[in-house]
C-alpha cells in the first residue's frame, strides 16, 4: 500500500477549507472522494448531515452526509487547469461543483455533452476490480471516484480496454464514454 500525494495535498490545502463558515470541511473534497459518512468528535446541527448514531463512551458522532456522490457518475463539461496550486484553489471555491464539472489537467480533444438520460450502476466492488454498469445517451465524461494510478488500473469498455484515462479533480479517474 501507498499512500498517494495527491492525497496529502487534499489533506494540508483542501479538506479543511471550509466553505459554508459552519463546519470546517470542504465539501466539494468529500463529494469528490464519494464520502458517505462522517465521524464528528461533537455534536453538531447541519443542513447537509443527518445523526445517525452517538457513541456517548467516546464523545463520537456519526452523520450521513445527504449530498454524497456515487462513486461513478457522468459530467458533460470540464475544464483545464495545469497548474497543480491552482487546481487546489478552484477545488476550494464555492462555485466549483464536482457533480457538473470536472477539472482535468489536459484536453479531452473531443466533444462532450450533458447526458439527458444516463445511468451508473456499481454492480460488483471487490479488492481487485469494480464493474460498473453504464449507459449515456450522449458522449460523456464519467469520473469515477478511485485514485488516480495508471500502473495499477485498466479501464474497458464492451471488453475493449479504454486507451486513456484521465486525471479528473486533481486525484481521481474519468474517461470518455461514447
Amino acid at each position: 500500500p501507498i499512500k498517494m500525494y495527491t492525497i496529502e495535498e487534499f489533506i494540508e490545502n483542501n479538506l479543511y477549507h471550509s466553505l459554508d463558515n459552519i463546519l470546517p470541511f470542504n465539501w466539494n473534497i468529500i463529494k469528490i472522494l464519494n464520502v458517505k459518512y462522517l465521524i464528528i468528535p461533537q455534536k453538531v446541527e447541519h443542513a447537509k448531515l443527518n445523526l445517525m448514531h452517538v457513541d456517548k463512551q467516546n464523545n463520537l458522532y456519526l452523520y450521513y452526509y445527504n449530498e454524497y456522490m456515487p462513486r461513478s457518475f457522468f459530467v458533460g463539461a470540464y475544464q483545464i487547469i495545469k497548474d497543480e496550486y491552482q487546481r487546489l484553489q478552484t477545488i476550494n471555491q464555492v462555485y466549483f461543483d464536482p457533480q457538473n464539472i470536472a477539472i482535468l489537467e489536459e484536453d479531452l480533444n473531443q466533444s462532450i455533452s450533458k447526458p439527458d438520460s444516463c445511468y451508473s450502476n456499481v454492480t460488483d466492488f471487490t479488492l481487485h476490480k469494480v464493474n460498473v454498469d453504464v449507459f449515456t445517451d450522449k458522449t460523456s465524461l464519467l469520473v469515477i471516484s478511485e485514485l488516480y494510478y495508471p500502473p495499477g488500473w485498466k479501464i474497458y469498455i464492451d471488453n475493449k480496454e479504454v486507451d486513456k484515462v484521465y486525471k479528473a479533480n486533481h486525484a481521481i479517474q474519468a474517461i470518455v464514454v461514447p
